[in-house]
């Protein structure tokens, strides 16, 4: 990744974050956010180590916590990591509705994105 790439993933993280607890806390139920990660598992963008530092680091940490406190969790979350292909915390985004996914994907996320990833449907 090159590092323009990982300052764009560092600032376009900070927004979705954003967005997630700015959108009211909607969040999609338990058995859609299950078959998202049960998606994800097997994908081979889902990988460890986006070396986000900071305070995009920082907010990722809370909101895993909000997440965890308000109980949002799915069997098999600690193999959840960040996808490559938009470079999303996947712990966050199988909780977002489909369409505010949508809204923010772009050409280039398209175009890495597996023909098989969840992230694509339309609703």
């Amino acid at each position: 990744m090159k590092l323009w790439d990982k300052v764009k993933t560092m600032v376009d993280g900070s927004k979705n974050l954003t967005l997630w607890i700015g959108s009211g806390g909607e969040v999609v139920p338990q058995e859609v956010a299950q078959e998202r990660a049960n998606v994800c598992f097997t994908c081979p963008l889902n990988q460890r180590g986006m070396g986000v530092t900071g305070e995009v680091a920082e907010a990722t940490l809370r909101f895993l916590e909000f997440k965890n406190s308000l109980d949002l969790r799915v069997e098999r979350e600690e193999e959840l990591h960040h996808c490559f292909g938009c470079g999303c915390v996947l712990k966050l985004l199988i909780w977002e509705p489909q369409d505010r996914i949508l809204s923010q994907v772009t050409g280039e996320e398209m175009a890495i994105t597996p023909f098989f990833c969840w992230k694509m449907k339309r609703p």
